[in-house]
């Protein structure tokens, strides 16, 4: 499992109310759908892989320092 780091953000009230009655009514942790909705977007807007491109690009440029 990858290592969590904090992240911090702001959301609109009402649509973070609506997700603590989501997740009060799923019995998961808010947290859970915050992952869920990133991996989603990612997997909606990343058809190309540009992400892993990117990651490729930085560790070659990283091993030429």
């Amino acid at each position: 499992m990858a290592r969590k780091v904090a992240f911090n953000t702001r959301v609109s009230e009402p649509i973070l109310n609506e997700f603590r009655a989501l997740s009060v009514l799923l019995d998961r942790n808010l947290n859970d759908f915050f992952e869920e909705a990133m991996v989603d977007l990612i997997r909606k807007y990343d058809q190309d892989n540009l992400i892993v491109e990117l990651r490729k690009l930085k560790a070659k440029a990283q091993k030429r320092m």
